[in-house]
């Protein structure tokens, strides 16, 4: 029996995209249990390039913060994560 998942997203593009990366870790992680020795190592695969890629949004949100605060910008970056407002794409566009 097929098992039913509910993700919602919240805050800025960025922290969506981080959002849908931890999202896609957990089920690889657990399938990674039954799975035959091809698809499991697939699976690891997976999972550490979804590792790899959360830790390089977080490293860039902290060099962004730390470069906004060096040129002291009112509205610095957040981050990854963290709650950003940015503009509906009919505002935006």
């Amino acid at each position: 029996m097929a098992q039913e998942d509910t993700v919602t997203l919240t805050s800025s593009y960025e922290s969506r995209v981080v959002q849908l990366r931890r999202a896609a870790r957990h089920p690889a992680r657990l399938a990674q249990g039954g799975a035959r020795p091809r698809m499991q190592h697939a699976l690891t695969e997976l999972e550490d390039a979804l590792s790899d890629r959360l830790g390089s949004l977080e490293s860039a949100a902290d060099a962004d913060l730390a470069d906004a605060g060096r040129v002291g910008r009112p509205s610095a970056p957040v981050k990854a994560g963290a709650r950003r407002e940015l503009p509906d794409a009919e505002t935006f566009w």
